[in-house]
């Protein structure tokens, strides 16, 4: 009988290690699988920093590029514009003048 309830202990006791084990193997994987979850974490977050820089690097490279064609038709237009007043301004004059005397 004593040898019977000493075996029943005995496997109760590995049982209880066993147990043991297992929730500490638990614990571990659960404590890796939040390890891997926060380094996707920050690798996605990477990809999407740089994603962002790239797109922002991009649109302000358009911006400069339709920045310099507006100014070069500014100037264009400015110089358009002064030719004209050269070529015409002692006309318009005259013109102004005489309808102002009329």
């Amino acid at each position: 009988m004593n040898e019977m309830l000493k075996s029943i202990l005995d496997m109760d006791k590995k049982s209880r290690l066993q147990a043991d084990e297992a929730e500490e193997a638990k614990r571990k994987a659960f404590d890796e699988l939040a390890s891997i979850r926060t380094s996707l974490i920050e690798e996605k977050l990477a990809l999407a920093r740089k994603s962002v820089d790239s797109l922002h690097e991009k649109e302000l490279e358009k911006a400069e590029q339709t920045t310099k064609i507006l100014r070069q038709k500014n100037e264009t237009a400015q110089a358009k514009l002064k030719t004209m007043y050269a070529e015409n301004s002692e006309k318009w004059i005259s013109e102004i003048f005489s309808q102002i005397i009329e």
